[in-house]
């Protein structure tokens, strides 16, 4: 979803049954602009009809351990104790994390 449609979904949020030309003046585009945009967001399946009526967007509520592997090594083998260049890598786990990526 681009800005412009995430501007556009806010106004209906606020206002489900504003026209079209009043967004158009709010966002200072053309109201066929507009139009496009309501489009595209009911192809998506944001906007489930007129009126705007608006897809309410899933959420869950993990409870569970969370934690943060970051793992970093350097590019070639030096001496301790000192900078170089190298990489790092960050990757998600635990058992929350885990639950809420497979459910």
């Amino acid at each position: 979803m681009n800005d412009r449609e995430k501007q556009i979904l806010k106004i209906l949020r606020r206002n489900p049954l504003i026209q079209q030309n009043e967004i158009a003046d709010i966002l200072q585009i053309s109201r066929s602009r507009v139009a496009a945009h309501i489009m595209d967001l009911m192809r998506k399946g944001l906007i489930k009809g007129k009126g705007y009526i608006l897809t309410e967007q899933d959420y869950c509520v993990v409870v569970g351990a969370i934690n943060m592997d970051i793992r970093g090594m350097a590019d070639i083998r030096y001496p301790q104790a000192a900078s170089h260049p190298g990489s790092v890598h960050c990757s998600a786990g635990g058992v929350g994390r885990n639950i809420a990526a497979n459910s």
